[in-house]
């Protein structure tokens, strides 16, 4: 059944008028009589008397008005709430460590306020371990993360890549540290950086486990407390006066950062948006 034959029925039977009916779509008197004429064709059964300059329904035809004119508003309806689903609003909650909030939190609202009014972002800041908790009751819709823990039990999306460097105050570049500051929680990079430390006799050079915050330790190295194993995205940070550490630029660690969700998130409207503002930001923060 074409929908448009049906609602040229509809409209001429509620004028009872083909030339109204015509006017009102647009279209000529011989476009809404061939297609009510396809209607009746389709269905099976006369819909109007067809008597000269007599507008009058079938019995059929006042059955089909009747549930045609419920029909079409149920198509409108569908139309305006698809339309709704592309549209990015409504509330969206996320969780991130400190350290990355305070890198990256500023440019990500800002951009997502421009881009996006309708959509409000609420931002749930604690360690690791209880944001993945947030996550697993459903308190939070997706986390912000550096992937240097083992994440695969969710799906993870990568807005953004680079190394972990070990870092010194600028003035500092060129000298060899005694000692390099890490995350009282060290991971995968952590690991990777005693090997290498060893490997390269370099074991005069002692780790010293000191916050849980990568935004912390920079901040330390900034002010001259030493050398910090750190990501390469707090490097354009304005406020950490800090650039790798030349007597140990070889080292590199890879990291991803992204996004990991609850299933019933992916492909809504809003958190493709965040993703792919997130990732805007961090290229902001990284250029």
């Amino acid at each position: 059944m074409n929908i448009n034959h049906l609602k040229y029925f509809c409209d001429a039977a509620a004028h009872s008028s083909i030339s109204r009916a015509a006017a009102e779509n647009y279209v000529s008197q011989s476009a809404i009589s061939q297609g009510i004429s396809s209607l009746e064709e389709v269905i099976g059964c006369k819909l109007l008397s067809h008597k000269k300059r007599l507008f009058e329904l079938t019995p059929q035809g006042v059955f089909l008005l009747d549930k045609g004119i419920k029909i079409l508003k149920d198509l409108e309806n569908l139309s305006l709430e698809c339309k709704a689903l592309n549209e990015v609003s409504g509330i969206f909650s996320i969780g991130m460590t400190h350290s990355l909030a305070l890198a990256c939190l500023p440019n990500l609202k800002l951009l997502l306020t421009k881009k996006y009014p309708h959509l409000e972002l609420r931002v749930s800041l604690a360690p690791i371990e209880k944001l993945e908790e947030g996550l697993k009751n459903g308190i939070l819709d997706a986390l912000a993360l550096v992937r240097n823990m083992d994440v695969s039990r969710h799906d993870f999306d990568c807005v953004s890549r680079g190394y972990f460097r070990i870092y010194n105050r600028a003035e500092k570049q060129n000298e060899k540290p005694d000692e390099i500051l890490i995350t009282s929680k060290g991971g995968h990079e952590t690991v990777v950086l005693r090997s290498y430390l060893n490997e390269n006799d370099q074991k005069r050079i002692g780790l010293i486990p000191e916050v849980s915050s990568w935004e912390i330790l920079a901040r330390l190295t900034a002010q001259g407390f030493g050398a910090s194993l750190l990501p390469d995205y707090l490097e354009g940070n304005d406020k950490n006066k800090i650039s790798i550490c030349k007597p140990l630029a070889k080292f590199k660690i890879p990291y991803e950062l992204g996004l990991i969700h609850r299933s019933s998130v992916k492909g809504r409207p809003s958190y493709n948006a965040l993703r792919k503002t997130f990732k805007e930001a961090m290229s902001l923060l990284q250029s």
